[in-house]
């Protein structure tokens, strides 16, 4: 399979090892690595995204407690048999959902704002 592309936006307000973990979670949930196929090293993926191997570990380990990787001592880091729920494009856009209704709801929205301007997106991008 060709390889992913994860990058790194420098301008996101997202920390950067929160970046790796979405980005890994994204491609994982897209199929881009079969079940139990073997991913990039830390040290590999650090070389590739040019950050600090400390930064990558960081977001595998995550990634590891959530089941979307699982480790394996003297082999790497491999996607699982099965894909955690987190992992599944349902669960990943009930989380992206979640965390831009919670964003709306700072900004002052009420639920039924939240909803007609969810309403309106799904208009918007309806095919």
């Amino acid at each position: 399979m060709a390889e992913p592309s994860l990058s790194i936006d420098p301008d996101d307000a997202l920390p950067v090892y929160a970046q790796i973990e979405r980005g890994m979670t994204l491609l994982v949930a897209g199929g881009h690595w079969a079940p139990e196929e073997r991913v990039p090293s830390v040290r590999e993926m650090a070389v590739r995204l040019r950050v600090n191997p400390l930064t990558v570990q960081k977001a595998y380990r995550l990634l590891i407690e959530q089941g979307v990787l699982v480790s394996r001592p003297g082999a790497g880091v491999f996607v699982p048999k099965r894909r955690p729920a987190s992992a599944h494009p349902r669960g990943m856009a009930e989380e992206v959902l979640a965390e831009a209704v919670e964003k709306a709801r700072t900004l002052g929205l009420g639920d039924e704002e939240i909803q007609r301007i969810v309403e309106g997106s799904l208009h918007l991008t309806r095919r």
